[in-house]
């Protein structure tokens, strides 16, 4: 019953989520939206509806009669402010270079979050036996995003879920054994559901957390599930059923417990961000992460005391129990404990070549481009951009206010002089609003352009709205004093680019203090070591840094871009770097976790450094890159993504685990752990005291140290 409430309760958080949200609420440009909105009334959404074919020009009658009847529908909508055309302006703006093409400007009167449910309604208005029509803007965007993006959710679902059946069911050789983490999945999509619900209740939620909660959530479960399913089957082996279970929540629980927490806080990390987007992906990611783990620590224990050996019906294929001492994963470790050295160092130099492309990050807005070619709304804006006069649907706005009305003369004569210093700013083409112009057009223009003591300059410039050119010209916009004690706010998106990354460079260092620092202690009073929780870091940090510098190499540089079916844009997404981080430090975190856990296990059993290695990776050697599989196959489903964001993130997240699951663990952190010997699970006398006393431990006091530096065998 319960389930069933969430499964309804749940699914209406899909309605409730929000597009856009990838702006500073703090920011200049935010604050010069809200002032065009309130004070100018500015606030309402454009379409942009582009008129292409027709062996005509736009000079031509017939042309220009296919247009107003296309557009008349239209313009009798309840929720259409007006319509604007070359027609009715003459502005040869609207006109494009060959003059085959126009496009009109179809005012809104709700924003764009609002106009996106009218979208699909106004552009089933749009028609005409003539002419092409093709359609973009906000609002346009918004609802194609949102509609792409829960088709994106199932087509990954339905590439996902079978191959995770088959490889479950190939890992574990039993039905019912693998049953059981498809039934955790499961759950966490309905808990996915479920908490988003639950956030949009007391904020607004991103669209695409809806991908990246499921996404996480049903990886996380699945690969929990598996853990805890494969040690009870373990454990059974030579126990009975509640020996077999009190081990199994005592050591495998344990470490989904913390595992759990290391994703939590690295997802919390992006509440120090203050765009929305960071924001709900933060406490989306952080909710379903936590709910996948009690969902794993309370129900999977219950279904598995009332199994027992009946876990391992239905079996199809042979399960080797193994030695100890023996197999690939004990040789490849011992191997590396002989060599650690000659292992670490090119593997950290291979990862470091793999980061380098990094270096040529650059960050950009969304905006069309992150939507699959040939779509109509990606079309239209590719046509007003190279088309028309470059820059016309997305000026930079100026937001003037003066001491007084803006009509007074003496701020007439100190709005003119801002245009002249604005126009005479390399890569500014136009300026429209009230400056420099004649007293009669001043009378026409300050109804759409002034309001008491404000007013807006509509500056368009040819300069492509992501590059640095763009972007020192919304700086050195911001850089000029007006006369007459008038103040400027710069908005447009360019702007708001300029103060996405000012903010997010901002708010790193105490994101990453945040992260970096909880995630120290957590894994101290795991551990009861202070060098652990440094090197699992440091780890982090190089197959972050390797996935970062693929993911230029892919999405920025535009390599795969024909397997992946994708067009480069020439950027990430701004907000991308932060979110793949919180999400892939914690995934890495995950696996470190569930290695020295078991590594831990056997060092307090012998006090042997290298042996515990080595018998640790032996046990988690083939969970870690099974799990690990399983999660590839989750998050790579969301290669098959339209939209780009979710596209490279699912890429970036199936790369990172990829490295970690298997240089990173595998080859790094035997060396580096061999290197170190005993010191691993070194901390200060008062730290060790503490420890002692409210550390996560199963045995009482310190092990017992090894009578001699252990030495790796040759032989197994």
């Amino acid at each position: 019953m319960i389930f069933l409430l969430a499964v309804v309760f749940g699914t209406g958080a899909i309605d409730r989520l929000k597009p856009g949200g990838f702006e500073d609420i703090n920011s200049e440009s935010f604050i010069a939206k809200e002032l065009l909105e309130d004070e100018l009334g500015q606030g309402q959404s454009n379409l942009f509806v582009v008129f292409s074919g027709g062996g005509t020009t736009v000079d031509d009658l017939g042309f220009q009669t296919a247009v107003e009847e296309a557009l008349e529908p239209l313009a009798q909508d309840a929720t259409v402010a007006g319509v604007a055309t070359f027609y009715t302006t003459g502005s040869p703006a609207f006109v494009s270079e060959d003059r085959t093409k126009t496009f009109a400007v179809v005012g809104l009167v709700h924003d764009a979050d609002a106009a996106s449910e009218d979208f699909p309604r106004l552009r089933a208005l749009l028609f005409s036996e003539e002419l092409e029509i093709n359609v973009t803007g906000e609002p346009a965007a918004a609802r194609e995003i949102q509609d792409k993006a829960e088709s994106d959710l199932q087509r990954a679902e339905l590439f996902a879920f079978p191959i995770v059946a088959i490889l479950l069911v190939l890992i574990l050789g039993s039905l019912v054994a693998a049953s059981l983490p498809q039934a955790m999945g499961v759950l966490s999509v309905v808990a996915a559901l479920l908490g988003l619900r639950m956030l949009t209740e007391v904020t607004d939620v991103s669209v695409f957390a809806l991908n990246i909660t499921i996404l996480l959530g049903l990886g996380l479960s699945i690969d929990y599930a598996f853990l805890i399913v494969d040690r009870f089957r373990k454990e059974l082996r030579t126990k009975d059923v509640p020996e077999a279970l009190q081990t199994t929540m005592s050591t495998a629980g344990k470490a989904v417990a913390f595992s759990g927490l290391a994703v939590a806080i690295s997802l919390l990390g992006l509440l120090f961000f203050p765009m929305n987007f960071l924001q709900s992906m933060g406490l989306g990611g952080a909710l379903v992460t936590g709910l996948a783990a009690i969902g794993v620590l309370t129900v999977l224990p219950a279904i598995l005391a009332i199994l027992g050996p009946k876990v391992n019906a239905l079996s199809v294929l042979r399960q080797d129990p193994g030695k100890e001492g023996v197999g690939f994963w004990y040789r490849l470790s011992t191997g590396v404990m002989k060599r650690p050295i000659v292992v670490m160092v090119p593997v950290v130099a291979f990862l470091v070549l793999l980061a380098s492309p990094a270096l040529d990050l650059r960050l950009g807005s969304p905006d069309p481009s992150i939507l699959p070619s040939g779509n109509e709304i990606r079309w239209a804006s590719e046509q007003l951009e190279n088309d028309f006069t470059p820059g016309e649907s997305t000026p930079i706005n100026v937001v003037v206010q003066a001491r007084g009305d803006i009509l007074q003369p003496d701020n007439l004569l100190a709005l003119d002089q801002l245009a002249r210093d604005i126009a005479a700013t390399p890569g500014v083409s136009r300026i429209d609003g009230l400056a420099n112009v004649s007293p009669e057009s001043i009378d026409s223009l300050a109804p759409r352009f002034a309001s008491g003591d404000f007013t807006w300059l509509s500056v368009i410039s040819g300069l492509d709205r992501n590059s640095d050119e763009a972007q020192n010209l919304v700086k050195a916009i911001r850089g000029i004093a007006p006369a007459n004690g008038l103040e400027i706010l710069v908005g447009g998106e360019t702007a708001q680019l300029v103060d996405t990354k000012g903010s997010l460079y901002d708010n790193i260092p105490w994101a990453l203090a945040f992260v970096f620092g909880v995630t120290f202690i957590v894994l101290f009073l795991m551990f009861g070591s202070v060098v652990l929780p440094l090197k699992a870091v440091i780890m982090n940090a190089l197959s972050i840094g390797a996935t970062f510098g693929i993911l230029v190499w892919i999405f920025q540089w535009g390599n795969l871009s024909g397997p992946l079916n994708f067009e480069p844009s020439g950027f990430l997404i701004s907000a991308l770097p932060m979110l793949l981080f919180g999400v892939v430090f914690g995934l890495s975190m995950d696996y470190e976790v569930f290695l020295l856990s078991r590594v831990k296990e056997e060092y307090d059993r012998t006090g042997d450094n290298t042996q515990a290695v080595a018998k640790g990776l032996q046990h988690t050697g083939r969970i870690i890159t099974s799990a690990a599989l399983l999660f590839i196959v989750v998050t790579g489903a969301f290669a098959t993504a339209d939209i780009v964001i979710i596209k490279s993130l699912g890429v970036g997240m199936a790369i990172a685990i990829a490295l970690d699951a298997t240089i990173v663990r595998a080859l790094l952190v035997p060396a580096t752990m061999r290197l170190m010997g005993d010191y691993n699970w070194w901390a200060p006398r008062p730290l060790k005291w503490l420890w002692d006393r409210i550390g996560i431990q199963e045995t009482e006091g310190s092990p017992t140290p090894a009578l001699a530096p252990a030495v790796v065998a040759d032989n197994d």
